[in-house]
């Protein structure tokens, strides 16, 4: 291996290349309504209708949070969002992003679900990368 290449992984260059950065956090907030699959592009973006009726997307940066999200299609579900400036690395840009960063499905969280799997030693058992490319969303 070259040292170029050890270097980078090193000091991380190769690991931050698809990371977000929050460089202003301007509004969080909570979209109840109900899940209904993903927009599948670059990520992987839960597709929820909500009370209003109106069909909205948000960015999902998390592949575990897709994974959990993905056995709830067509259910009732809570979205914490937080409608950010994000330095994305991967474009070299910043830009105003509305992402989730909680779930609530029936009582229970995101967090509360991965830290149960995490106590039980099981969290290392679900595949990372998975994409549910099962539940892609159709535009009716």
């Amino acid at each position: 291996m070259s040292l170029f290449i050890i270097f980078m992984i090193l000091f991380g260059y190769v690991s931050d290349d698809f990371e977000f950065t929050v460089i202003t956090e301007h509004n969080t907030f909570r979209v109840p309504g109900v899940f209904l699959g993903f927009e599948i592009d670059d990520y992987f973006n839960p597709v929820v209708r909500d009370e209003d009726g109106a069909v909205r997307s948000f960015l999902s940066t998390d592949c575990l949070m897709d994974y959990f999200l993905s056995d709830h299609v067509g259910e009732s579900i809570i979205l914490d969002i937080e409608d950010a400036d994000l330095y994305v690395h991967h474009l070299g840009d910043t830009t105003r992003i509305e992402r989730v960063t909680g779930i609530s499905i029936d009582g229970l969280t995101y967090t509360h679900w991965k830290d149960s799997l995490d106590a039980a030693g099981e969290l290392e058992l679900l595949q990372y990368f998975y994409s549910p490319y099962h539940c892609q969303y159709n535009q009716e």
